[in-house]
């Protein structure tokens, strides 16, 4: 058996009251008992009593007979063996105190899906401390040789939290990459930057880049959404008018609105964007 550091999303609920924890997995390959951290014990730790499991994922390849269902949860304390706590899915017994197959997804179609809910028969206590409960591990539960399975998917741990081992930070998903972010995008709380993602919340045009944020009508609607690039007299048309408020901005910084692309500077690449949008009403 072989643990790995391949990547898994894990998915907080913020401010979650459910004691559920839900990770998900795309395009996801395990090839035969390769197995990774169902969480990233570097920044959270798993509390609460573990009272089952849900699974929803689907298969998308599968190489020497791998099946839908041989994903498998699996909780044993490092390092990775036989013998542990639980298994659920997977072809192969690894010796488990407690063994369930998950109710459906025996084929290695792709496209084959595994839906259902176990629940075990004894809950498992976690404390926070991985190594007497042990870890959770998600992989490949069929261990023939030269086997891989690639899935999509979510697998939800039922009655467990996980719980950040540092001084967590608040982020937001910032989909345009402008530096501010939108909690309706998403949020996750985190003991480290994350790639997409930013501490500060309240974009007001999350969809399209507007650092300066400029809201010329305060109306709580990003000019960048609202108006058309250029159009910088407000007037609902990108014209001659806006040509002198474009040359007398010329070389101003940062935060003027015809800084268009959002350089720093006013200058022939926004006439240029001007120039493009010649003619064009929101």
């Amino acid at each position: 058996m072989r643990s790995s550091s391949l990547a898994i999303a894990l998915a907080l609920t913020a401010n979650s009251a459910s004691a559920d924890i839900t990770v998900t997995l795309t395009n996801q390959t395990f090839t035969g008992f390769n197995f990774s951290q169902g969480v990233d014990y570097t920044q959270f730790n798993i509390v609460g009593t573990l009272t089952g499991a849900s699974i929803n994922v689907t298969l998308n390849a599968s190489t020497n007979f791998t099946y839908a269902d041989d994903l498998c949860v699996y909780v044993d304390v490092e390092p990775l063996g036989t013998g542990g706590f639980l298994q659920i899915g997977g072809f192969s017994n690894l010796s488990a105190a407690q063994r369930y197959t998950w109710p459906n997804g025996g084929s290695s179609a792709p496209g084959t899906t595994v839906t259902g809910t176990i629940n075990l028969t004894t809950a498992l206590a976690f404390t926070g401390n991985k190594a007497i409960d042990g870890t959770v591990w998600i992989g490949n539960g069929y261990g023939a040789a030269g086997t891989s399975g690639t899935w999509t998917g979510t697998v939800t741990l039922h009655g467990v939290d996980a719980v950040p081992n540092c001084n967590p930070i608040t982020l937001f998903r910032d989909v345009d990459g402008d530096g501010v972010g939108n909690a309706a995008d998403g949020i996750i709380f985190t003991c480290q930057s994350t790639a997409g993602y930013v501490p500060t919340n309240g974009d007001n045009c999350p969809t399209v880049a507007n650092p300066s944020q400029a809201d010329a009508n305060a109306n709580g609607l990003g000019d960048a959404c609202e108006f058309v690039r250029g159009d910088l007299n407000l007037d609902g048309i990108v014209n001659a008018s806006d040509l002198p408020l474009l040359f007398n901005a010329w070389g101003a910084s940062a935060g003027s609105p015809a800084d268009m692309n959002f350089d720093g500077a006013v200058n022939s690449a926004d006439f240029s964007i001007l120039l493009g949008n010649w003619g064009t009403t929101l």
